[in-house]
């Protein structure tokens, strides 16, 4: 499936919505999804009725959010969805008053670090951490 990610819909899930089978498939276990869908800012990317994508995230501190991971659907993968759902979480984070974003995989899921890496993350004490730039 090609995508369109203006078609992209991004917000939080309604309960029949949470990406439970999504996780599941990239090997999550019921304690790490669990922990997912509890996280604070749980997005959800859709087209249509189409959940695609989703992504995990809290609040450390006053400066700091962690984002737990971003999830897409293997047949959308490698078309910029995860790269559009991470700069989602990096605009709720700055939204929200934060100056940092740091990847933390909360779950056992298959996370791969390149894309993250590309984005400019970085290691830092914890995890690979996201400096947002002050006004």
């Amino acid at each position: 499936m090609a995508l369109n990610l203006r078609q992209i819909e991004i917000y939080k899930p309604y309960d029949n919505e949470v990406p439970e089978l999504l996780l599941v498939r990239e090997g999550a276990t019921r304690e790490s999804v669990e922990a997912w869908e509890n996280a604070p800012f749980l997005r959800v990317a859709k087209i249509g009725p189409d959940v695609l994508g989703t992504y995990a995230m809290s609040r450390e501190d006053t400066d700091t959010f962690v984002l737990h991971g971003v999830v897409v659907e293997p047949g959308v993968r490698q078309q910029g969805l995860g790269r559009w759902l991470t700069g989602h979480a990096i605009g709720v984070a700055e939204s929200k008053g934060g100056r940092r974003v740091m990847f933390r995989p909360i779950t056992r899921l298959r996370l791969r670090t390149g894309m993250f890496r590309h984005m400019g993350f970085v290691e830092q004490p914890g995890g690979l951490g996201f400096d947002l730039i002050p006004e």
